[in-house]
């Protein structure tokens, strides 16, 4: 599949308004929006990359880390 940078930057976009809303949603939803931020952070890294925008890249990767901390503390089960 052949995305392009702007596919990246909607993608990112797209997902980290819908994990918001489930986050704030609370209960069994945050899990979801925690999973919603993984992919929002995936395609933020793959946009910075490809853009060579380093802040935004680095801003990206820590974010990657609080939301495995986040996922790690909702997962079910």
């Amino acid at each position: 599949m052949n995305l392009m940078k702007t596919d990246f930057e909607l993608i990112g976009s797209c997902a980290g308004i819908l994990g918001s809303l489930l986050l704030a949603l609370g209960g069994l939803w945050a899990f979801w929006g925690w999973l919603c931020f993984a992919v929002s952070n995936v395609a933020w890294v793959s946009f910075a990359s490809m853009n060579r925008y380093k802040k935004l890249l680095m801003q990206s990767l820590c974010f990657m880390l609080t939301t495995a901390i986040g996922l790690h503390g909702t997962f079910p089960g």
